[in-house]
């Protein structure tokens, strides 16, 4: 048979088939002291409700909830053993160190940005999933244990994903573009790649150049411009004139009378020519590659208006060219009184002298000289005048002045002008008044 059993002829058998009942599911409870934990029963998530229906025998409970420690036991549930009751104890945060170098890199737990290194965050014991990013450095990504009653210190060594680009340039102060964008900087981090640099400077022939860049190899380069050059060829009279080249308030170069400059970088120019008894000239040059510029200047004596006086003890007041002081002219207007007492005119008044009609009045009546003008002069000229007690300027001089004729102009103006005379207590008096008058080219 297929059970193995075998009955012979002549015998009687008796069969007996025992077995154990089987129970159907009973139901059982599971209590924890803190709502909303989850109950695995056997390998299964049964979620989080309290009452649940089981085979009778023995049985594997998971109880799981966040910020508290995991519980897992065995249970033997039987008819009269239904009712279970767990107490889950609070997990303890543990204090996690995290330090990088170099520091600055954002930290992200398990995908979620904590705060940039150095930095100290809680966390509950357990593993975590780390990553930290830092431009220009790999990142790292580590798996961390938390554990408790332990010093939960990490330092990571990041490790630069760039290459170092050394630039040693002449002159320092061109300007350095990589891949048509400046930097300011001549020790630059870059991405292993290949890279277009480009040198410029005004006045210097620019430099193009192309590096190619690997990790691991610093990239030292070395870059002279070329200066674009010309001439200057220069004559003036009379011949024992001075005469200064500047380049953007900078004095290039100083001589007397004629002279050939040769190699001056290309761009703009001011050349300042003067001679004692002679009004001081400006004249704006330019200086073009490979060409020699020729420029004749003759410089023109004072008319009888305006003269120089390099005397001693004098009441005037000198003015400087150029803001500079090695060179000064004295500018005066003769005295219509040969022995003008200027102690008479009040410095400080309770109401100053006014102009009739404004200061644009004044301005009316300047014409800006045409030499100043093709020179490109601009700039103040102050003018101190002397108003007696019916307004009338009885004299007036140059505190500062641009020299081409427009001391001159600016002179006459305010001679020409009428004003309200100042005031003390209420009455006319003597008073002096400092005029500022501006030359702008339009």
């Amino acid at each position: 048979s297929e059970y193995d059993v075998y009955l012979k002829s002549g015998r009687t058998w008796e069969i007996k088939v025992t077995g154990i009942k089987k129970l159907e599911s009973i139901p059982i409870v599971i209590q924890t002291n803190v709502s909303g934990a989850k109950k695995i029963i056997d390998g299964k998530d049964e979620g989080a409700g309290i009452t649940f229906k089981v085979a009778v025998g023995k049985h594997t409970v998971k109880i799981i909830k966040t910020g508290y420690e995991t519980i897992k036991r065995e249970i033997n549930v039987t008819q009269d053993n239904i009712y279970f009751e767990f107490k889950l104890e609070m997990v303890k945060l543990q204090t996690v160190t995290i330090k990088s170098i170099p520091k600055g890199a954002k930290i992200f737990i398990n995908e979620v940005e904590e705060g940039i290194t150095d930095d100290q965050i809680f966390k509950n014991p357990g593993k975590y999933e780390l990553r930290l990013t830092k431009s220009g450095f790999f990142d790292i990504n580590r798996e961390i244990v938390v554990s408790n009653n332990y010093e939960n210190k990490f330092l990571f060594k990041l490790k630069k994903n760039t290459v170092t680009l050394f630039l040693n340039i002449t002159p320092s102060d061109a300007k350095i573009y990589i891949n048509n964008k400046r930097v300011y900087d001549n020790k630059i981090e870059l991405a292993a790649g290949g890279y277009q640099i480009e040198i410029r400077k005004e006045g210097y022939s620019p430099i193009n150049d192309f590096v190619e860049l690997e990790l691991g190899n610093p990239v030292r380069k070395t870059y002279q411009l070329e200066k674009i050059t010309g001439d200057l060829q220069f004559k003036i009279r009379p011949i024992e004139s001075n005469v200064t080249l500047l380049k953007k308030d900078e004095v290039i170069d100083k001589w007397q009378g004629a002279k050939i400059v040769q190699g001056l970088g290309v761009g703009d120019y001011m050349l300042k020519c003067s001679c004692t008894g002679y009004k001081t000239k400006y004249k704006k040059i330019k200086i073009k590659e490979n060409e020699r510029s020729i420029i004749n200047i003759d410089l023109i004596k004072y008319s009888k208006i305006v003269e120089e006086i390099p005397k001693k003890n004098s009441n005037y007041e000198p003015f400087y060219s150029n803001n500079s002081k090695k060179e000064e002219t004295i500018i005066k207007v003769k005295d219509k009184k040969k022995n003008f007492d200027f102690s008479k005119f009040f410095i400080a008044v309770e109401q100053i002298p006014e102009p009739i009609g404004g200061l644009k009045e004044i301005n009316r009546k300047i014409v800006y000289p045409d030499i100043a003008r093709r020179a490109g002069i601009e700039g103040t000229v102050l003018i101190k005048a002397f108003i007696d007690e019916k307004g009338n300027v009885v004299n007036a001089k140059v505190l500062r002045g641009i020299g081409m004729g427009c001391d001159k102009v600016s002179l006459k103006a305010v001679m020409s002008s009428k004003f309200k005379p100042g005031l003390v207590k209420g009455k006319r008096v003597k008073a002096q008044l400092i005029i500022p008058l501006h030359f702008k080219l339009k």
